[in-house]
């Protein structure tokens, strides 16, 4: 065998580890302007947060997470000034989360930050590829999931 070692991941796998990367190097860009209280789970909720608020559920929907764990990130935005719950108009048993002034100011740089990330992969990737790797995974994303995956 040879000193070389090779490691063979799953496509799923590659993924993740991708997201994670992604995930880390914008906390990274955060912190380094002062955001040192967050983390990269909290962007789930603060990138998909627009100036009219959603609720909860809406956003755990789309995050593909439990309303448990949503509702965790949510009281750790609050708790850190950057969300506030407040009653829905439409439903007064449910409650909307909205940005305050000072999330507003954060969802801009963590957008910038997400911006400057995925240039840097553009570059590294050539802009050609990244633009058909996030068409391909775009299209993926959106198939039924039996029929990503062929079965042998």
């Amino acid at each position: 065998m040879s000193g070389r070692t090779t490691r063979r991941l799953d496509f799923a796998r590659q993924l993740s580890l991708l997201a994670k990367a992604m995930d880390s190097a914008v906390e990274r860009r955060l912190n380094r302007l002062g955001y040192d209280d967050i983390r990269s789970g909290h962007l789930v909720v603060l990138l998909d947060l627009g100036r009219d608020g959603a609720r909860s559920t809406e956003l755990a929907r789309r995050a593909g997470m439990t309303r448990q764990s949503m509702g965790e990130l949510v009281a750790d935005l609050e708790a850190l000034g950057y969300v506030e719950r407040q009653p829905d108009t439409g439903d007064r048993r449910a409650r909307i989360v909205l940005p305050t002034g000072k999330g507003l100011i954060l969802v801009a740089q963590a957008r910038r930050a997400v911006t400057e990330v995925e240039a840097d992969a553009a570059r590294r990737l050539g802009r050609e590829r990244f633009l058909q790797l996030g068409q391909a995974l775009a299209d993926l994303a959106a198939a039924e999931p039996e029929s990503v995956v062929k079965k042998a």
